[in-house]
């Protein structure tokens, strides 16, 4: 009797486990990763640079976060793969900013980069595409 119990209880473990394992590896997608940017604080006189590389099948951009100043200046500027600055903006202590920009895509390599001025905060800015 002991025994029978004992096997029941380890097929439901089992039974579970595999039901677990399954439901993971079905629910798994290779998605494409299409976002790029700065979440972190930023010093005096730092800079930081991120490039997003955009296929052809993209039609919009999306440039969305906030910044967040407590000392100085800082200025985001967003390069279109032709090397045009497709957004700048300087922003000034102390202050908390939002940004949302949508731009027409364009296939090739994009660059958002700041600059801090004698700037301390946090940014969380990033671009993506679609």
């Amino acid at each position: 009797m002991k025994t029978t119990a004992l096997i029941k209880h380890q097929s439901w473990q089992m039974g579970s486990l595999l039901a677990v394992i399954l439901l993971f590896l079905s629910s798994c997608e290779t998605e494409t990763f299409n976002r790029y940017g700065f979440d972190c604080t930023f010093e005096k006189n730092s800079t930081g640079l991120t490039l997003m590389g955009v296929n052809r099948n993209a039609s919009t951009i999306t440039l969305n976060g906030e910044v967040f100043m407590d000392t100085g200046e800082m200025k985001v500027e967003f390069v279109d793969p032709d090397g045009y600055i497709v957004y700048t903006r300087n922003f000034f202590a102390p202050g908390n900013y939002f940004v949302t920009e949508t731009f027409k895509a364009s296939q090739g390599i994009w660059k958002l980069r700041y600059t801090s001025i004698d700037g301390t905060g946090s940014i969380d800015l990033h671009a993506s595409y679609r």
